[in-house]
């Protein structure tokens, strides 16, 4: 049987902007549309020796947590998801678990993020487009798993038990990017296979119009709060294929604010 991929987006915010909490439950309200017959509403302690309970006034309970410290808040659905269709065992089963917290080294931005399994394409790009506009988010990316390790050996020097560096093209070149250094919210920590960027990072990162730059043009398009999706593909290719790579490749190199570059 085939067995499907974890989906995790990360949404960059800023976090001193007010009305965090509003923002976190109208992005809450987009994913119980999205996921139609589940709704997050089970919260997850941070204690693994606490109990998992139901909130009653979830825009009460986001409120609550964005006055803790560290703004740490994880909620989570009803509803199991296989990763692999039919099966029984629990260790192929997930959550859609929506949390976040501030980001170590940067307290300046607010780090949100949704787990779940996806039935499609289609919807990865739904949920990066329609919560990334209900967070009022500066940032996100989605980059399929393979492609996604494969980057992280490269850019964060992930420990490489698969030897993806040494299935590189010869012509590829990926930048090290620091983690934990700090940065701004709308500077993205990477670019990935699809991005969510808003007008503010478009601009930070030199794109004042994506609609009449000639080398993005064909791979952005605006959504509903005006912020840009960018792809630079399709959600179905070939596991590390070279022009994916190179796809990468070329759009770190033609962004050179894309994450925070470490010195040589």
């Amino acid at each position: 049987m085939e067995r499907r991929q974890d989906a995790l987006l990360t949404f960059t915010c800023e976090a001193d902007r007010p009305g965090s909490a509003e923002r976190l439950e109208a992005a809450a309200c987009r994913l119980d549309a999205l996921f139609a017959s589940d709704r997050v509403h089970v919260a997850i302690p941070a204690r693994e020796d606490a109990a998992e309970l139901p909130v009653a006034d979830r825009p009460a309970w986001f409120a609550e947590r964005m006055a803790n410290r560290r703004r740490w808040f994880a909620i989570r659905g009803d509803r199991t998801y296989p990763l692999v269709e039919g099966s029984t065992h629990g260790a192929d089963h997930r959550f859609l678990v929506f949390g976040g917290s501030l980001v170590a080294g940067s307290p300046a931005c607010l780090d949100v993020s949704v787990a779940f399994v996806p039935g499609s394409g289609a919807q990865i790009e739904r949920v990066l487009c329609e919560v990334g506009d209900a967070l009022e988010a500066c940032s996100a990316r989605w980059t399929p798993m393979p492609l996604d390790a494969w980057q992280r050996v490269l850019q964060h020097g992930a420990r490489d038990v698969q030897a993806l560096a040494a299935r590189t093209p010869e012509d590829v070149r990926l930048p090290r990017l620091q983690l934990l250094a700090a940065r701004q919210p709308v500077q993205p920590q990477a670019g990935g296979w699809w991005n969510y960027w808003s007008a503010r990072t478009a601009d930070f990162l030199g794109l004042q119009d994506l609609a009449t730059d000639a080398e993005f043009r064909q791979l952005a398009r605006k959504t509903e709060a005006g912020a840009w999706l960018v792809k630079l593909g399709a959600d179905a290719f070939e596991p590390l294929a070279p022009p994916a790579m190179q796809r990468l490749a070329w759009l770190h190199e033609r962004l050179p604010l894309l994450g925070l570059r470490e010195k040589a």
